[in-house]
């Protein structure tokens, strides 16, 4: 059977569905106190098959990168991380600093060996885990209580435009089985299991359920096994709970239900605020636009999106071309293939540089 087919029976499915919806979001992502195991620890860890997921990497590079940083930015522009965000950075750099520091932090993980106790993989899991105490109690951590969205922060007209559009393009989704924290920017637990848990499953849905679409050939399912086997491990280090891990259950349907529960409401109901943090973090990375980007997702997911698309700007839709040829170049050849590895590399070291992050 190919990793790529779905494989849990329908009650197995059900009830990890659930307690991802339901009991996740009650639990939370950080013991205090705690302490971080060691990779050895982890009973059911591969070393062979995380070196397999090492490889995958190394040999889809710019798709990897693809796939994460269309997560990234929609995962961490949503409630309530976006609350965090201003809490940490506003008025002085909102978002886009978090974003490509969270993408150094997974280049890391994704090309050093995390079985390494005294390589900057582990390392960094440990100051992670660490600092997940600050977003656990976010006004104990900053010291400040913010008012939100801050009372001096004035939105374009266009901002309101486009979340019309969107919530036209997006009128037939379902909204009622969103977790409540994404329903509010003060959940009763400001960093939870749910939080862990999509990190992980940003990093590894896009490429899992729509693999042509970011320019990955099926064959290479067992790379992808590896690839998720990265993510398990590095979610159990972190405090993910295994019944909670989704890179443990890799089932195309499980993940198909909790996209459509959560990736696609948490668009639905963006607001003003969560717009600007798409426009600011979409400005640090080279071709991308927030319509183009979001058109580019609803396609991927079958809508049409046109209403979008008539308020698109010849720039997004030359943005949105450019996102969507792409990876059918990637997938097509491997001359190109490994000609965008390379690229992606040397696009994203000189952005780091630019913003005084170092590789």
């Amino acid at each position: 059977m190919s990793f790529l087919e779905s494989k849990l029976e329908v009650d197995k499915r059900e009830k990890i569905l659930y307690d991802f919806l339901v009991n996740s979001p009650r639990i939370s992502g950080h013991q205090e106190g705690g302490k971080i195991a060691t990779p050895q620890s982890i009973p059911w860890i591969d070393p062979i098959l995380l070196n397999e997921g090492y490889s995958f990497v190394r040999h889809n590079f710019a798709v990897v990168i693809f796939s994460m940083v269309a997560s990234m930015w929609i995962g961490l522009s949503g409630k309530p991380v976006s609350k965090l965000q201003f809490r940490r950075y506003y008025p002085e750099n909102v978002g886009g600093s978090v974003f490509l520091e969270a993408l150094r932090k997974n280049l890391v993980w994704l090309t050093q060996n995390i079985m390494n106790q005294e390589g900057p993989a582990y390392k960094q899991t440990a100051y992670i885990y660490k600092l997940h105490t600050m977003f656990a109690e976010p006004t104990k951590s900053t010291g400040k209580k913010l008012e939100f969205p801050p009372s001096d922060l004035k939105f374009p007209v266009e901002y309101g435009e486009l979340i019309e559009a969107l919530q036209k393009d997006l009128k037939r989704v379902d909204t009622s089985l969103v977790p409540e924290e994404f329903q509010t920017w003060d959940p009763p637990i400001h960093f939870s299991q749910l939080n862990l848990a999509l990190i992980q499953f940003g990093a590894i849905a896009t490429l899992f359920l729509y693999p042509r679409v970011c320019g990955l050939r099926e064959e290479q399912g067992n790379g992808l096994r590896g690839y998720f086997h990265i993510w398990a491990v590095i979610g159990r280090l972190l405090g993910l709970e295994d019944q909670f891990n989704l890179a443990l259950f890799p089932d195309r349907e499980l993940f198909s239900k909790i996209f459509t529960n959560t990736a696609l409401p948490n668009i639905k109901r963006a607001d003003e605020s969560v717009v600007f943090l798409w426009d600011y973090i979409a400005s640090k990375v080279p071709l991308v636009r927030v319509k183009s980007l979001l058109f580019v997702s609803l396609n991927v997911v079958n809508f049409e999106g046109a209403c979008l698309w008539e308020r698109m700007s010849w720039r997004d839709k030359l943005s949105y071309f450019l996102l969507r040829s792409l990876p059918i170049a990637i997938y097509k050849s491997n001359i190109f293939r490994v000609l965008a590895n390379y690229s992606t590399w040397a696009i994203l070291s000189l952005i780091f540089w630019l913003n005084g992050i170092k590789m």
